[in-house]
């Protein structure tokens, strides 16, 4: 574990006993996306363990830089398991140089308190706090970031896959390459399989874009 996330366990362990027992804190290491989680407590409100991944949300900040600009995102809506409701927080945690290292994330189980605020219409003030346009799918874990980025890049095209030609397949895999597919295990892989080609034509696609 890298020294800098020693400080950032105890700030974690201290909030989650500030929190409360709905309140989940985890630490990621952006270093390793797909075993991202080196430290979590009160695990068992996304059931989480550590060694599990990235959210989607993390995948977009770190797509997009967000944390290039903001220091943290807050009161942003979560969806868990079971289809449990959160408002969670996300602090993005720099070395000296302010260079993105991981993330602390608090996530507020709330799903007790809307129903009740459905029921009895007294916690309309609590959650009018949620103001940001986030959202966030955690769960346990994200199955895999290289569909995620796939279907992302997939869902922008304005032709289906059976009907693409080398050119507009090539493009495709270009995009999946800036936003590091072929960087996680398993990444080619699933390209291939989604643009419906072999491993060695998606690596000649490859080798004409370098």
């Amino acid at each position: 574990m890298k020294d800098i996330f020693k400080k950032y366990i105890v700030i974690g362990e201290f909030i989650s006993q500030v929190m409360g027992d709905n309140s989940e804190v985890v630490i990621h290491d952006i270093s390793s996306p797909e075993s991202s989680i080196i430290w979590i407590d009160k695990s068992h409100i996304s059931g989480r363990k550590v060694g599990d991944s990235f959210t989607d949300l993390s995948l977009m900040i770190l797509n997009e830089k967000e944390y290039e600009e903001k220091n943290y995102i807050v009161n942003y809506e979560g969806k868990g398991k079971g289809g449990r409701k959160f408002i969670s927080s996300t602090y993005f945690i720099k070395d000296d140089e302010g260079t993105l290292q991981g993330f602390l994330c608090i996530n507020n189980d709330v799903t007790d308190y809307l129903e009740f605020k459905e029921q009895f219409g007294k916690l309309e003030k609590y959650f009018s706090k949620t103001t940001s346009d986030y959202q966030e799918e955690i769960s346990a874990p994200v199955s895999s970031f290289s569909e995620s980025i796939i279907q992302d890049v997939l869902k922008t095209q304005n032709i289906s896959i059976s009907r693409m030609k080398k050119k507009e397949k090539i493009e495709v895999v270009r995009q999946m390459q800036e936003k590091g597919l072929f960087d996680i295990k398993g990444g080619a892989s699933e390209a291939a399989r989604s643009l419906e080609i072999s491993e060695p034509t998606l690596y000649r696609y490859l080798k004409e874009l370098s």
